[in-house]
């Protein structure tokens, strides 16, 4: 119960509402949480996108007891969301949050309308704003980085005063990730401000050509990274596993993201994996992408 996320909203959260708490020891495999969710008649579960892209391929008898699922901790893949949604019929909601502005700066209405690909609207009490690397705030649909301020905001890192001082700005705290607000007001993230790629001189976001592999059917985890290119700058290699079962090929792969997006972002290399390395709270390690990236 280290993670912020699960610690308040699966733990505190229930226990402020009178709610009963249901501990699963482990989520693998699916069908063993499957079960203990339908015996306990759990009503809310709150989980990492990772176990609902396990229980979208697991079998399953019946439906959930569940009125909602909520999804946090590591971006949803907007095609895991409508597979997901198809597959059991009951809403699954998206939300934002990290440990700097624990637990959640935003999230999609349950009752009102959500839009798959978007972490929602800020919750009361909460600001948020996009703005660019000198604090202008930018309009709707422009690119920059995603600023919380409000309550949830945390006063700093613990003895370390020029670690804090470098995200936050005049009472803004700058999450390091990038996104955008559209007309609506409804946000999303782009990606992570570090993980964005430089090739040719273009801005290339790893989340847009994963949000691709995605929709290419058998594909289980799909994460990007670059790798260093004399000429280039970088160039962007993807990493992949399957489903089971599912047999993969890298150019089918390569030339169905060819087919939907600009050929400078097509990964000039696909690497299948038979899992992609993830830290404690589900997060897929970059870190160790890169290096097997720079290995290829």
């Amino acid at each position: 119960m280290f993670h912020s996320y699960m610690l308040t909203v699966g733990i505190f959260l229930p226990l402020l509402t009178g709610g009963s708490i249901v501990l699963v020891k482990s989520l693998h495999p699916p069908r063993n949480a499957l079960q203990e969710i339908v015996r306990r008649q759990t009503t809310v579960l709150p989980a990492i996108p990772q176990f609902y892209r396990n229980l979208v391929g697991a079998p399953m008898n019946g439906s959930l007891p569940c009125r909602m699922c909520v999804s946090g901790s590591a971006p949803l893949p907007a095609q895991v969301l409508q597979e997901f949604e198809a597959k059991f019929q009951m809403p699954l909601i998206e939300g934002y949050g990290l440990s700097e502005a624990s637990p959640v700066v935003t999230k999609n209405p349950l009752g009102g309308r959500r839009k798959p690909g978007s972490i929602g609207l800020p919750i009361p009490h909460v600001e948020v704003s996009i703005q660019d690397d000198t604090g202008r705030e930018l309009g709707a649909h422009e690119i920059g980085e995603l600023c919380v301020r409000g309550g949830n905001v945390m006063q700093g890192y613990w003895n370390q005063p020029e670690e804090t001082a470098k995200v936050m700005r005049r009472g803004w705290l700058l999450t390091g990730d990038i996104g955008y607000r559209d007309a609506d007001g409804y946000y999303f993230i782009t990606d992570r401000k570090k993980d964005m790629l430089l090739v040719n001189g273009i801005n290339v976001y790893p989340r847009e050509i994963e949000e691709i592999l995605y929709q290419f059917p058998g594909v289980k985890e799909a994460a990007v990274v670059g790798k260093p290119d004399s000429r280039k700058g970088e160039q962007t290699i993807a990493f992949v596993a399957a489903n089971d079962g599912v047999a993969l090929e890298e150019r089918a792969l390569q030339q169905f993201v060819r087919g939907r997006l600009a050929d400078y972002k097509v990964p000039r290399r696909v690497v299948l994996l038979a899992a992609l390395p993830r830290n404690a709270t589900g997060k897929v390690l970059k870190t160790a992408l890169r290096e097997l990236a720079v290995a290829e």
